[in-house]
């Protein structure tokens, strides 16, 4: 378990499928996706089946410190151990009591403490639609820095939208952390 002030991480589970497809599929949640889709129980237990074997792609729950109570979920994906960097992906407060309360970002924190001390990492990166301003907001309150903007890269509801490109390295972590 990876411990935080409010939340904790730990190890996506298979019982953790069904709320997360629930979150996941909130149109509120769905909408600021790269994949808006709507995701199937079927679909979610394959997808889980193959994430077990996969050593690229670590899924977390986030839950409330004391309770349990499972609150959100994040991700670290294209973890690559040779050049010790990986993408802070799918990150999701799914539960509406918690939005608006700097859990996310308190995730993406306790997210880039494993990977720059535990995983040994150098570099996180991440990506988020422009408009999606609640995980802009996140990724920069955690410390990240925009690195880019991919212009009119996603097409959603009958628009292109620009895509903020993030980073973090340790160096900057560590320093961030002692102040």
């Amino acid at each position: 378990m990876l411990e935080g002030q409010r939340i904790n991480l730990r190890a996506l589970e298979a019982e953790d499928l069904p709320l997360v497809a629930e979150w996941r599929n909130q149109q509120e949640i769905r909408r600021a996706f790269f994949n808006k889709s709507l995701l199937a129980a079927s679909g979610q237990r394959k997808w889980y089946d193959r994430l077990l074997d996969d050593r690229s792609k670590q899924f977390f729950v986030s839950t409330e410190r004391g309770s349990g109570k499972p609150v959100g979920m994040i991700s670290l994906v294209d973890i690559d151990y040779v050049n010790q960097k990986a993408e802070i992906g799918t990150t999701i407060v799914g539960d509406r009591s918690m939005w608006g309360k700097g859990i996310a970002s308190e995730m993406i924190g306790v997210a880039l403490c494993y990977a720059f001390e535990d995983l040994g990492l150098n570099r996180v990166y991440a990506y988020a639609i422009d408009t999606n301003i609640g995980s802009i907001r996140a990724k920069e309150k955690s410390g990240f820095l925009v690195e880019g903007t991919l212009r009119e890269h996603h097409y959603s509801n009958g628009a292109y939208h620009d895509v903020v490109v993030f980073g973090i390295t340790r160096k900057q972590w560590t320093a961030l952390k002692a102040t």
